[in-house]
């Protein structure tokens, strides 16, 4: 009776204790110490199965089946399917918006999806416009703003399967000359975040790993942007050095 309230106390007091360390650990460490904790709470019940002689033949195979799972385990998940699926699920599809588009970019097959935000066909998907109206909307853009225009372009390359010298009629000329190929402008943080796709507690690891994955879908020699290309690495980038 006096081990099992000994016992009892003992698991209270490092449960408040667990309880409080992980309350103060960021998100990301959140999420690697709830399977600690699990795994943790498996041998606690396992030590008072035992101590009270009800641990049978089955908790006696768990606990011997602990140790070899730790070893065996982290080298099963490399080989397994459902890690590449965790990893895509741990990442949302970037958005990058200017005044008059917003821009989805699908981290899966690199697809792009845009919504026009003001001006003409405001509501309107760009999805559902076709490749003329497409292409006057980005002549008025080109007048209009410079940024929309940019995202634009990559867009039909994207859609139509161009390349950047041939998009709207000599495309590269209007790349020169609008410096596409560059990461002009300011970029804060929350805009960062948005075009990797990742949250705010979001850490380095996270954001070379988020900033792989999208190059691999939208870099010009996968048939992707210059354009996105440069906001992608300006992004990496801003975050790595705030």
């Amino acid at each position: 009776m006096l081990f099992r309230l000994i016992f009892l106390i003992a698991v209270v007091f490092i449960g408040l204790y667990g309880y409080k360390h992980f309350k103060r650990q960021p998100a990301q460490k959140q999420k690697d110490l709830l399977w600690k904790y699990a795994m943790y709470g498996l041998i606690l019940v396992i030590v008072a199965l035992a101590a009270t002689g009800r641990l049978h033949w089955l908790g006696a195979l768990i606990a011997l089946m602990i140790p070899i799972a730790k070893q065996i385990g982290p080298l099963a998940l490399r080989y397994l399917p459902v890690k590449d699926w965790l990893s895509r699920q741990s990442f949302a599809n970037p958005t990058l918006n200017t005044r008059f588009i917003r821009m989805t970019v699908n981290m899966t097959n690199g697809e792009m999806k845009g919504e026009i935000l003001a001006g003409e066909f405001q509501g309107r998907s760009l999805e559902s416009l076709s490749e003329e109206e497409l292409n006057a909307l980005l002549a008025t853009y080109r007048e209009q703003d410079t940024e929309s225009a940019r995202l634009l372009t990559a867009y039909i390359q994207r859609r139509f399967r161009r390349s950047s010298g041939t998009a709207s009629g000599g495309n590269s000329e209007y790349q020169s000359s609008t410096g596409q190929n560059g990461s002009h402008g300011h970029m804060g943080r929350h805009e960062a975040l948005q075009i990797l796709g990742l949250n705010d507690d979001a850490t380095n690891k996270d954001i070379i790993q988020a900033h792989r994955k999208l190059m691999q879908k939208v870099h010009p020699d996968r048939g992707g942007s210059d354009y996105l290309a440069a906001k992608i690495n300006q992004a990496k980038d801003f975050l790595l050095k705030s």
